[in-house]
């Protein structure tokens, strides 16, 4: 196969333009370095915790019924259907050592202010 275009770069522009083109029928080569793709939105695992490189969530995906951009792009331009999972909490904190195991909700309704 000879290659229309080459993608250097895995990351998620990367992968989003390969996507893109090759859904539109363009012979696409994508070559990534690493040896997995998604860039800032990959993972790696140390003893039990699993980290994210820096990707923590996605914004703009919107549910099924009030698409947003990034839904539309996988699933209205590209064809692709993703399963979406909803974060639960905006934040969790766990510190083993000092036994300190806090989520932080989204918005303001469940959070408790502490004034001194």
């Amino acid at each position: 196969m000879s290659p229309d275009v080459i993608v250097v770069g895995a990351g998620l522009g990367g992968l989003a333009a390969a996507l893109k083109l090759a859904s539109e029928g363009v012979k696409v080569l994508l070559l990534e370095q690493h040896n997995l793709p998604g860039g800032f939105a990959t993972s790696f695992v140390r003893g039990c915790f699993e980290f994210e490189v820096s990707l923590h969530e996605m914004s703009d995906v919107g549910p099924p019924g009030n698409k947003g951009a990034v839904r539309r792009f996988l699933e209205d331009e590209t064809g692709v259907q993703v399963e979406f999972l909803p974060v639960p909490e905006a934040y969790h904190l766990v510190l083993p050592e000092s036994e300190i195991n806090i989520k932080i909700p989204f918005g303001l309704t469940d959070i408790t202010l502490f004034t001194s």
